[in-house]
């Protein structure tokens, strides 16, 4: 038992704590019986190395021993994601293990899509794990895959055959941003620390803190942002999933297509259905249903 304890606590130390584990013996069991240490800890290492590596915290291992007539029994539990999960991911957890800087991905894989390979691991991204920059190389040229490429921050999309030139600008583009990330931390802790919020578009990701946006108004699967300044800004991000991320006591939903900043708000013309919306640099007459209207009138 002490050896397993040893190892689990370092694996606990190298996972920063993304798992902890306790040991229950019952009073009963005979602590006079050996077990050879590997028998243990085979089953402890599985449970860390597929049940943990894909869980951002909340881990639990537990090991059991009760005394069964002149036997004791011992079991292993944990609250991972399964053998199963473990094995249909076995593309992630090798990527998890080798913690590469840069991969090279094609759309379709063996079992899985690219793409889907790509979004699980920005998902499982942590403290103890930095998901790779891709580069994605295939044959397909649909442009629906290309847009879900570049939402997911994609270096290049580089279409089968590729080209040497393609490919070395590709990297050379990797390169450029791997020797951009210094002070990046420094910009993690502000983006938490502070209310700012980060959306994907075209050439990335921008920052925008909640009294930046004006209004938000839904373009197909995409929307744009008009920003305070006077700018507009295409994000790849639906309606729902920025009304999520925006304050609800800043924000109002106005229908189907719209999102509306309080504070900007300066007229109110219900016999147009109108609502004027003002910084120092722009002004915009929206449209806005009849009940969205009278809401926003009764708030105020």
């Amino acid at each position: 038992m002490e050896y397993v304890k040893m190892y689990l606590e370092l694996e606990k130390l190298r996972f920063l704590g993304k798992f902890d584990y306790r040991f229950e013996i019952d009073e009963t069991v005979n602590d006079s019986v050996q077990m050879p240490n590997i028998v243990l800890h085979t089953y402890c290492e599985n449970a860390v190395k597929h049940g943990f590596s894909m869980i951002q915290s909340g881990g639990l291992l537990v090991v059991r021993a009760v005394q069964t007539g002149d036997r004791v029994c011992v079991s292993v539990e944990d609250n991972g994601v399964g053998r199963e999960v473990a094995a249909n991911n076995k593309h992630v957890l090798e990527i998890l293990r080798l913690k590469p800087d840069l991969i090279f991905l094609d759309i379709q894989l063996p079992d899985k899509n690219g793409l889907w390979l790509a979004e699980e691991l920005y998902t499982l991204s942590c403290d103890t794990f930095t998901p790779p920059e891709i580069i994605f190389t295939t044959a397909y040229t649909d442009s629906k895959y290309l847009l879900k490429a570049f939402k997911l921050a994609a270096i290049d999309y580089l279409v089968k055959p590729v080209m040497l030139d393609s490919l070395s600008e590709a990297v050379k583009r990797f390169k450029e941003r791997s020797t951009s990330t210094f002070g990046i931390q420094s910009l993690i802790n502000v983006i938490k620390s502070e209310k700012i919020l980060k959306f994907r578009n075209f050439s990335g990701v921008i920052l925008l803190k909640p009294e930046d946006i004006v209004f938000v108004k839904a373009d197909g699967n995409y929307a744009q942002i008009a920003l305070a300044n006077g700018d507009t800004e295409e994000i790849f991000e639906r309606l729902g999933e920025i009304e999520k991320a925006l304050p609800q006591d800043l924000f109002i939903r106005t229908g189907r297509s719209l999102i509306i900043n309080r504070q900007y708000i300066r007229r109110i013309n219900t016999r147009k259905s109108l609502i004027q919306v003002s910084t120092p640099n722009v002004s915009h007459n929206l449209e806005v249903p009849e009940k969205a209207l009278r809401q926003i009138k009764e708030g105020f």
